[in-house]
């Protein structure tokens, strides 16, 4: 522990600090699904959408083994995206309950998502927030540990486990409980609508400008 009397104290730490809601900037896209993709969310009325981002692992395999026993028991009809590699999509898989994806619009996926599974990135945490998705995380690294505490003491999801110590039988009760337990879906819905009301542009300009 540094004593905060052996530096100086910059002026700026006496000043108050205002959080001024998540700044987004536009994004223009012009990914597209494939058929086979929309056919699938039109089959399936509540999907769980898994993605570790660009989180890679040491063991994707192990890790996608473990997610796909559990889907496969539970019946539980899933959208995963392989993305950087922390996830893999194996040879064989019941293609009837799972879709498997290597890139993917987030703005697109989210709103016909039921509910998240993710890494604990703050834009994918605040995404899945602002579009109304139960959320779970499963922590890598640094301050993805601090959004899967906040995910849940927001009441928006369950603590989720660390990449490195999931099994199928810590990591199942809390799959089971983010699909089962309404009021998640409910709190997020909650806190979605007043993502929706911030409007800080006016306040964000007279803070930078100042």
């Amino acid at each position: 522990t540094i004593s905060p009397g052996l530096f100086p104290r910059p002026s700026y730490w006496e000043s108050n600090i205002k959080v001024l809601g998540h700044q987004e900037l536009k994004r223009e896209t012009e990914w597209q699904p494939e058929k086979e993709l929309t056919e699938f969310i039109d089959k399936h009325e509540k999907i769980l959408f898994i993605t570790f981002g660009s989180m890679p692992n040491p063991e994707p395999k192990l890790k996608t083994k473990i997610i796909l026993e559990i889907l496969e028991r539970n019946n539980i009809p899933a959208i995963i995206n392989t993305a950087s590699g922390g996830l893999v999509k194996p040879d064989k898989f019941n293609s009837e309950l799972i879709y498997f994806v290597s890139q993917i619009s987030y703005d697109w996926i989210f709103p016909k998502m039921y509910a998240v599974i993710q890494h604990g990135g703050c834009g994918t945490t605040h995404l899945a927030i602002k579009y109304g998705c139960a959320t779970m995380i499963i922590p890598h690294f640094m301050d993805q540990f601090v959004w899967d505490k906040i995910i849940s003491d927001l009441g928006v999801g369950p603590k989720g486990v660390k990449i490195s110590r999931i099994t199928n039988k810590n990591l199942e009760p809390k799959v089971l409980e983010l699909l089962s337990n309404k009021s998640y879906k409910e709190k997020c819905a909650q806190i979605a609508n007043q993502i929706k009301k911030e409007d800080f542009i006016d306040e964000l300009y007279k803070t930078i400008i100042e």
